[in-house]
């Protein structure tokens, strides 16, 4: 599932099995020897004007929008909440940039117990769709939203459509290096696929790590490139 959230006790797991070492996402089979891998900086600095750069891409510009939301009850309570982004990411060498627009929605419904002490969760949505503007082209669309089944990496979290290409999938990536899952954590990576090859990965945990095929046109890569920088920098809108 492509769940902004990341649960409180899988978080705990993380930590207590890997409190000697960084846990790392395992490279997909796909990647290894085939792809360039990028720590990410900036992810986690906590500063008024954010820049989050990975291999020879940097943003230039990241402007959140303001976080609405709303909240009523009438024996089951519904809440939810919506927000714009704005991402500049500049090509390398190359001179022109992507302009990253996206919104992100949340709705989620339960039901008070106990006198509103605890709740019976009834059902939860979250959704992110956005496009990737980059000159006189056609935009790229993209959406990124949760899995009928949260408990398996097989089934797609999320697309993108670039004209001329075949369509790219994003499905869940869990496994750590060392043969470990955490199938509860709601996304420690997720892997972009095309024609049934995984292309590249992304990892969300800690400052991040971005790793693409070595092969790709660039122009293919330049959107991947901000569709990790998307997935990056989302937050959770409860």
């Amino acid at each position: 599932m492509f769940d902004l959230k990341f649960p409180f006790f899988a978080m705990v797991i993380l930590v207590t099995m890997e409190s000697c070492t960084s846990p790392r996402l395992l490279l997909h089979q796909d990647l290894r020897e085939q792809a360039d891998c990028y720590p990410v900086q900036g992810r986690l600095s906590f500063t008024w004007r954010p820049r989050l750069a990975f291999g020879t891409y940097a943003t230039t510009y990241i402007r959140r929008g303001v976080l609405r939301s709303y909240q009523w009850s009438v024996w089951i309570r519904t809440r939810g909440a919506s927000q714009r982004m704005k991402i500049i990411l500049a090509h390398p060498g190359t001179g022109t940039f992507d302009t990253i627009q996206t919104t992100a929605r949340m709705k989620q419904r339960d039901l008070p117990l106990w006198n509103g002490r605890i709740a019976l969760p009834l059902s939860y949505r979250n959704l992110l769709t956005g496009e990737i503007h980059s000159g006189p082209e056609s935009p790229v669309i993209f959406a990124l939203y949760p899995t009928d089944n949260p408990w398996s990496s097989i089934e797609r979290c999320g697309h993108m459509e670039i004209p001329g290409e075949p369509l790219l999938e994003i499905f869940r990536h869990d496994a750590l290096e060392g043969g470990r899952e955490f199938p509860l954590a709601g996304g420690l990576g997720y892997r972009l696929v095309q024609n049934r090859k995984t292309i590249a990965q992304i990892t969300v945990i800690n400052r991040g790590e971005v790793c693409i095929s070595k092969d790709l046109d660039p122009r293919l890569e330049h959107r991947i490139a901000s569709l990790f920088s998307v997935i990056l920098l989302m937050q959770n809108l409860n």
